[in-house]
């Protein structure tokens, strides 16, 4: 750590000399098709998932299945707590629910369960397990024993409601009912719901987030089948042909990879073999998307279309080639081979449901590589900026806030909102509304002009008490205000200087934006950085505190100095020195603190390929800010009212 008198050169030289070392780890982590990827650092439920199901259906007998069994299952030990169970994201609590999902896998790959009745070779024991790895397994499984029995009545520390009706089918459709714990029996109440409604999902088809509506069919054909339903019956073959008929040419489906699990176990319980090739396409793509045998484990999804937007886009605001076998130039191909026909960018390219957000992510890096390239390839992403803008737009609610998804048919709101919202309806939130807000700025239509009126709108409403704004994919309200920042940025909107007067949507976002500064300020750490843990989710006092990270105190960096911030200002001259202390010697940072959500309140996760792109475009900032020290701009406008659809 660099003592407080050093001058604002040194300092400046210091952060150079540290982007010099940043640049090249990211460049070292591209793939080879001109992407980034990274797994997403998730607990163990993909991994038991994918293990349940390849006893249940009779993949395990697929030669090298034992192998990545063996392997999966000995991963489960750095996921498991001192208390025997398993966590829900690392450092929480255990959860009950997943623990007995977990302990499931963990016996079938024992030979502990009897099949109920399916070719006992898919459930012998697994020949790969010496007598000391077996033991090994074996006191790990006591301990999770001990765990579901002593605690999983009670509820953990953390919620796990996306667990309660998965649990409980996992552990019936793999073992029976009648190995169900007393607290899981109480949620087969969801499951003869299920079955008694089997109808509830296809009515409300149109109301439901897409991933709500892949889930249905699976979990309608598993409580069929643990209900003793005959395979041939309707209440089977029908939610089953939805998932055969929703199959892509891949092999996946549009869902994150448990879910595409569950799909694989109820084609085999409606009756398909394991060799059919709709079971074999799918087994495939599961395997080759979303193991990473290096680490024993599964990851939930692939975001390697969102890693390369991000990547993109602080190479070329760092100037760097565009040339066809250049880093950039090979993303920017990668990010234009991958625009759907209607205009999104998917999470992953394991995925096929295209959304706004990340088709934000890509737009932006678009946006100047645009003006650097030659003739022909400017076409091309000017033409994929248009589609983009009218993909986005067509997913903005009513009342100016965006969605990811679809038009949501529900308004968002201020604070965390509840997880049956989350799961089930694409609701618009401020983070999202911001990202899309900084694309729709530069859109010189009627209709941009109009939906960037009312985003601002749903900002100013959506905004909290305490001057922030909540993230609905970070946890918390530090990162939500800086997005918003972000987008009032690109918009012209500066700290230091007022809009004119005779803009009363932008003297408002003004205020708006000096009442979000203020949030930030207050909870600037000691150190220097910014900090908040999911707790802040669930109990809005806890906003903006927790140890300082180096994500969000690079993105906090970032968004201070573009509206306007001087790179001399004593607030980012601390926050970029502890941004330095946190940086290891060779140009990386860890930042191992579980920060982003699926779920807020219920599902974390780590998102560690932020790690090479967030704090290097802080340094970026700051060093482009250096030599000018504060920004200055024309006074900024917005398309008049008048200009409304």
């Amino acid at each position: 750590m660099c003592p407080a008198s050093e001058d604002p050169a040194g300092l400046a030289r210091r952060v150079a000399a540290a982007r010099d070392l940043a640049v090249p780890q990211l460049i070292k982590a591209q793939s080879p098709d001109g992407s980034w990827f990274a797994p997403i650092r998730f607990n163990a439920l993909p991994s038991a998932v994918f293990v349940i199901m390849l006893r249940t259906t009779g993949l395990i007998e697929r030669p090298g299945q034992m192998e990545i069994e063996a392997d999966l299952i000995q991963g489960f030990e750095r996921f498991q707590n001192p208390d025997g169970g398993f966590w829900i994201y690392e450092g929480a609590a255990s959860g009950p629910r997943l623990s007995q999902i977990c302990r499931t896998a963990i016996r079938l790959a024992l030979g502990d369960v009897q099949g109920g009745g399916r070719p006992p070779g898919w459930f012998r024991k697994n020949p790969l397990w010496d007598l000391s790895s077996e033991q090994k397994l074996r006191r790990m499984l006591q301990r999770c024993e001990a765990f579901c029995s002593g605690g999983a009545a009670r509820p953990s520390g953390e919620s796990e409601w996306d667990l309660s009706l998965l649990s409980p089918l996992l552990v019936a459709h793999s073992c029976g009912i009648g190995f169900l714990a007393p607290w899981q029996r109480r949620d087969l109440v969801f499951l003869d719901c299920a079955h008694r409604l089997p109808g509830l999902l296809f009515v409300t088809k149109r109301l439901l987030h897409r991933i709500a509506e892949a889930v249905g069919p699976a979990i309608m054909v598993l409580v069929a089948g643990v209900r003793g339903t005959p395979p041939a019956s309707p209440r089977i073959q029908r939610p089953a042909s939805l998932i055969r008929i929703s199959q892509e040419e891949t092999g996946g489906w549009a869902i994150a990879s448990p879910i595409m699990m569950l799909n694989v176990m109820a084609l085999v319980r409606a009756g398909y073999r394991a060799d059919n090739p709709a079971i074999e396409k799918a087994h495939a793509w599961i395997i080759r998307r979303f193991l990473h045998g290096d680490e024993r484990s599964f990851a939930p999804g692939r975001s390697d279309i969102c890693n390369t937007g991000y990547a993109l886009d602080i190479l070329v605001r760092m100037g760097a080639s565009l040339d066809a076998d250049a880093p950039a130039g090979k993303a920017m191909e990668f990010l234009l081979a991958a625009q759907t026909a209607d205009g999104g960018h998917c999470f992953g390219s394991s995925r096929a449901d295209p959304e706004a957000d990340t088709a934000a992510h890509v737009l932006r890096s678009f946006r100047i590589a645009a003006a650097r390239c030659d003739a022909r390839t400017g076409r091309r992403i000017r033409d994929a900026m248009k589609r983009g803008e009218g993909f986005m737009l067509a997913r903005q609610h009513f009342r100016g806030g965006f969605s990811c998804y679809k038009r949501s048919v529900l308004d968002g709101h201020r604070g965390s909102s509840g997880v049956l919202e989350q799961a089930f309806f694409d609701l618009p939130t401020p983070d999202v509304t911001a990202r899309i807000l900084e694309i729709l700025a530069d859109c010189d239509t009627d209709a941009g002009g109009c939906a960037v009126r009312k985003a601002l709108e749903f900002l100013l409403r959506t905004q909290c008490a305490n001057g922030g704004w909540w993230s609905r994919w970070w946890a918390g309200y530090l990162v939500g205000a800086t997005f918003v920042l972000r987008a009032y940025a690109k918009l012209g909107l500066e700290i230091s200087k007022a809009p004119t007067r005779s803009d009363a949507l932008l003297c408002r976002s003004h205020a708006a934006m000096l009442r979000a500064v203020e949030f930030l300020l207050r909870h600037q750490n000691a150190d220097g950085g910014w900090g908040e843990t999911t707790q802040s989710d669930a109990d809005i006092a806890l906003a903006g505190i927790g140890p300082s990270t180096p994500l969000q105190t690079a993105h906090i960096i970032s968004s201070l100095l573009r509206i306007g911030y001087s790179s001399g200002d004593p607030v980012i001259t601390r926050a970029m020195r502890f941004l330095l202390a946190t940086m290891s010697s060779d140009g990386r940072w860890c930042d191992r603190q579980v920060t982003f959500t699926f779920l807020a309140r219920c599902s974390y996760y780590r998102y560690d390929f932020l790690n090479l792109v967030l704090p290097l475009d802080a340094l970026n900032d700051y060093l482009e800010c250096a030599p000018r020290g504060v920004k200055t701009a024309e006074s900024p406008s917005l398309p008049s009212a008048s200009r409304r659809a």
